[in-house]
């Protein structure tokens, strides 16, 4: 069944012909399960197969564009969504920032044309990736946004030619024998966390990892690493967390030339061996503060794990739906070397938060869900490690918290940001 003309106009009505332009097999995300995948006048349609009669809805899948020098993806976004709202009586609100399972997505709600829409963004392999889902009505927006909320996370990983930093590597595949042995090459890796918010308090973690030949690293990559090395984390990171170090007796400066906000820092030593700002010391926090990582133990990293994530959008009593996307994940070390991995992710959405000057009718929920098991082998190297499943073959960095608390000692375990914690009894 090809696309009705009612929904071809209407999302026609959503775009500009600035924004049209020749698909690109990078775009290889499949539809949700179910919806029609149409291609007409250049641009790419995912369409519900449930419309009644009259109702208008669509997921369009734009292009995709090298973000290039900086990889500044909130400002691409902006681009982006200028261009395709050129000439029309369009209004955009405030674009949030939410990380969830190594993606980060930014998600801004918008009424073009008198349609409800929600644009979202991530970024794949130094490419900026731009969706919009449209609805003739708000209620239609909810039905769809967990569909919307699986595709914007499906996002096919492509390479931008020649892009600078954010790019792929070739994977490395399983093997028959002993997983080899991963070396930090001396490098030395920090950890700190702050809170940052938005529609809800989120708690970061930002790694600071230093080889020593001065290579210095301000994130880990949010794809699987096939090695750990400098010359893979440069390949893999965005330009603007690549940099330079140096350290003299207690004071580390770090060098990010293309970190426009922050291009040079001074860090000072603690006597207790955390590094901070430059200026007055903290003694009295761990706040905002990095402090080197907690090598783990074959012994400590065994048994089970779980871990949780939550994405939210939108605002109680604002004029777009609630919106949340999340995960929880089940992780099991066995001292054979193999491994266990449960996860369930979901998706739901509701209009209980918006005003009333917006609803249309009843609250409205939806909810959807979906589930993946995985199993391999692993290898534990101070804090490298190796984890081997469907074929593939990674290398993670994971390491035990350090004990920001002072009450007890800290038992939790961070793999490549994520945040794993003990089954409670």
């Amino acid at each position: 069944m090809s696309i009705n003309r009612n929904v071809l106009a209407f999302g026609l009505c959503l775009l500009t012909t600035s924004m049209i332009s020749p698909l690109t097999a990078a775009q290889a995300q499949a539809p949700p399960a179910g919806w029609k995948d149409e291609q007409k006048n250049g641009l790419r349609f995912f369409v519900p197969p449930d419309l009644a009669p009259g109702e208008k809805a669509l997921i369009l899948v734009f292009p995709p564009e090298p973000l290039g020098a900086g990889g500044d993806l909130e400002s691409w976004m902006k681009k982006r969504i200028a261009a395709n709202n050129a000439g029309k009586n369009a209004r955009v609100g405030k674009i949030t920032s939410k990380a969830t399972d190594g993606i980060t997505l930014l998600l801004a709600t918008a009424t073009v044309a008198g349609q409800p829409c929600i644009f979202a963004s991530r970024e794949a392999g130094g490419n900026g990736y731009l969706f919009l889902l449209g609805a003739g009505n708000r209620d239609l927006l909810v039905r769809y946004s967990g569909a919307f909320a699986n595709t914007i996370r499906g996002a096919a990983s492509g390479t931008a030619a020649g892009s600078p930093g954010g790019g792929a590597v070739p994977k490395v595949r399983a093997s028959t024998g002993p997983l080899p042995a991963a070396s930090l090459g001396g490098a030395r890796i920090f950890v700190k966390y702050r809170i940052s918010y938005g529609t809800s308090m989120t708690t970061n973690f930002d790694h600071l990892i230093l080889f020593p030949d001065g290579s210095a690293f301000d994130d880990l990559p949010s794809k699987p690493m096939p090695r750990f090395d400098a010359a893979t984390l440069r390949t893999m990171l965005k330009p603007f967390d690549i940099g330079r170090w140096k350290q003299t007796g207690n004071t580390l400066t770090l060098s990010f030339p293309n970190d426009k906000s922050e291009p040079q820092r001074v860090l000072r030593k603690h006597p207790k061996g955390w590094w901070d700002d430059d200026g007055p010391i903290k003694t009295d926090t761990a706040y905002d503060t990095y402090y080197p990582v907690i090598v783990p133990t074959s012994k400590q990293v065994l048994g089970p794990w779980k871990s949780q994530s939550l994405t939210t959008m939108g605002t109680m009593g604002g004029g777009a739906p609630m919106v949340a996307a999340g995960s929880n994940s089940d992780l099991q070390f066995r001292a054979d070397g193999t491994f266990t991995n449960a996860k369930k992710s979901f998706a739901s959405s509701t209009t209980a938060n918006m005003g009333d000057g917006f609803k249309s009718g009843g609250d409205v929920g939806i909810y959807s869900n979906s589930a993946k098991n995985a199993a391999g082998r692993w290898r534990l190297d101070g804090v490298l490690l190796t984890m081997e499943r469907d074929g593939q073959r990674s290398v993670k960095v994971a390491f035990i918290m350090p004990n920001w608390s002072k009450e007890k000692p800290n038992s939790d375990l961070m793999i490549d940001g994520d945040w794993w914690e003990r089954p409670e009894k």
